[in-house]
C-alpha cells in the first residue's frame, strides 16, 4: 500500500503515522537515563536514547531499556498512538520510506509538516517526562545479594547458589545401603560409614591350568 501510494500520488500518508514511535521510545529511554542512579543502566540508556533520536535506531532502546522494564515501553506506546493520531489529522506525507529521526525530519517537509513536528515533540518529551516521574525507578532492578564479613580487618565475600546437587563416590562392593547413615542438618549432609573390612580371598598364588 505504501509503495503504491508513492507511485500513484507521489507521497504516502500511511507509513508516516508510525513515525513518532521512534521519538516516543527515545523519550522513554531518556526518562530512564535521567532517573536512574545505576551506572550500568545509565551506560546503556544514554547511547540508546541518543541513537534513537538522532538516527532512528530504536532496537537498543526497546530491547535494552524500555521493554526490559515494561512500563517505559507502554508509556512510549501510548504517546506514539497520540502522536500518530495528530500526524493522521495533519495529513503528513513523505515522498519515500523514511525512518523518523532528527536527521530525517527535512524529508517530511510539505503538507502537514508542522503537525508532524508537533506530534514528534509530544511523543518525545511526553514519554520522557511521564517515564521520569511515573515509569521507572531503580527498585525495578534485580536485587544483588552479597554478604561481607569482617574478620581481623579482612573482608570476605561469600556467594551462595541455590539448586540441586548430586555427587557419587565408590565405597566398595562389601558396603550395603543399610550400612550407611545419612543426616541432613543446617544445610550440611553428613554420611557415616562403618569401618568394615573387605572380605579376604585366600589363595596360594598358584593358577590351575586345564587341559
Amino acid at each position: 500500500i505504501v509503495m503504491n501510494n508513492i507511485a500513484e500520488y507521489g507521497r504516502d500518508t500511511l507509513f508516516t503515522i508510525t513515525g513518532p514511535n521512534n521519538m516516543a521510545q527515545a523519550g522513554a529511554t531518556l526518562g530512564v537515563f535521567l532517573k536512574t542512579k545505576d551506572k550500568s543502566v545509565k551506560e546503556l540508556a544514554g547511547p540508546a536514547a541518543l541513537s534513537a533520536v538522532l538516527a532512528g535506531i530504536t532496537e537498543p532502546a526497546i530491547y535494552g531499556v524500555t521493554l526490559r522494564f515494561k512500563r517505559p515501553f507502554f508509556i512510549g506506546a501510548v504517546f506514539s498512538g497520540i502522536a500518530g493520531a495528530i500526524v493522521a489529522a495533519a495529513g503528513t506525507g513523505a515522498p519515500t520510506l523514511l525512518g523518523t529521526s532528527i536527521l530525517t525530519l527535512p524529508g517530511y517537509i510539505g503538507v502537514g509538516f508542522v503537525g508532524f513536528l508537533i506530534a514528534c515533540a509530544i511523543a518525545y518529551f511526553g514519554s520522557a517526562i511521564v517515564t521520569y516521574f511515573f515509569g521507572y525507578s531503580d527498585d525495578m532492578l534485580p536485587k544483588k545479594e552479597e554478604k561481607k564479613e569482617e574478620e581481623a580487618g579482612i573482608y570476605l565475600r561469600q556467594e551462595r547458589y541455590a539448586g540441586s546437587m548430586r555427587r557419587t563416590f565408590y565405597v566398595g562392593d562389601h558396603m550395603t545401603p543399610n550400612d550407611v547413615q545419612a543426616k541432613y542438618e543446617d544445610g550440611v549432609l553428613t554420611l557415616t560409614l562403618p569401618r568394615k573390612e573387605a572380605p579376604q580371598v585366600e589363595h596360594d598364588g598358584r593358577i590351575a591350568i586345564e587341559g
